[in-house]
């Protein structure tokens, strides 16, 4: 996380009475030391935090709040757990891009509350609501193209492993700008593949994409959006390869800014 963004967030985290809620963590004999907040969800306070050794790592983590629902944290450990474990085609690039569990547990006596850390994934600092915050009129269609195929890629593998993600919105997606990069995270609903699941993430996708998108995507994008007409997530990323091949012609680099980040030069192409 940049300067930029901690202070501002930890601003609105302080604002919300949150400050002072997280504190160093202990989880059994591992200690870490909070970095600052990331954010909030629906049953968890989330921060990041660094492991206090001299080898150390950075890692998220989701402290369920009282009162949040255990079980949903519960789906989501046992559930990338499993993906960590899945030796489905690609696994090895494509867990990459999902959380990576690192260690559940009770935090220490005097506190109780559980918590999940995950691996940090460094530069995915801001989510399809940040993107629709700071391009208002929505991004243009050759952006659309890549972060659209950026989250089918995931989910084709996912789905290849039998599972689906369950609930996809902009706030599970996060976005590397300069890379072109896409994670996404909030698997509290995941459960084992079945046609309709795999049908509702494919049309939660296209939720996501209309909701940063600006009103007027050409006709061949627009079709796809309102009917992928398939319920394999690679079989629809092909798809909006062609259309945008048609629409644009051979893939290009088309530089994508977020606040914070600065220009870096060109690795990644709409397709």
């Amino acid at each position: 996380m940049r300067a930029a963004d901690y202070r501002s967030t930890k601003a609105a985290y302080e604002a919300e009475g949150l400050s002072g809620a997280v504190g160093p963590l202990t989880v059994g004999d591992a200690a870490f030391r909070v970095i600052g907040p990331l954010g909030t969800g629906e049953d968890h306070d989330v921060v990041q935090a660094q492991r206090a050794r001299r080898l150390t790592e950075t890692v998220v983590v989701k402290v369920l709040r009282d009162g949040g629902d255990i079980a949903r944290q519960v789906t989501e450990w046992q559930a990338l757990t499993a993906l960590s474990r899945s030796d489905a085609q690609g696994a090895p690039e494509f867990f990459r891009r999902l959380p990576q569990p690192v260690l559940r547990g009770r935090l220490a006596p005097g506190d109780g509350r559980w918590v999940t850390m995950y691996r940090y994934p460094s530069g995915f600092v801001h989510t399809f609501d940040d993107v629709k915050a700071a391009y208002p009129l929505g991004v243009g269609p050759r952006h659309a193209v890549w972060l659209w195929r950026r989250i089918l890629e995931s989910l084709g593998w996912v789905h290849a492993a039998g599972w689906t993600h369950g609930n996809i919105e902009p706030g599970h997606l996060l976005v590397h700008a300069p890379d072109h990069g896409v994670r996404v995270v909030g698997w509290t609903r995941a459960a084992a593949l079945t046609p309709r699941g795999a049908a509702d993430d494919l049309a939660r996708t296209a939720d996501a994409v209309r909701h940063v998108l600006v009103s007027a995507a050409p006709a061949p994008l627009q079709a796809l959006l309102d009917d992928p007409g398939t319920v394999d997530p690679f079989v629809l990323s092909r798809r909006v390869s062609a259309a945008a091949r048609d629409l644009y012609g051979p893939p290009s680099f088309v530089p994508f800014h977020m606040p914070g980040w600065p220009a870096l030069s060109p690795e990644s192409s709409y397709g």
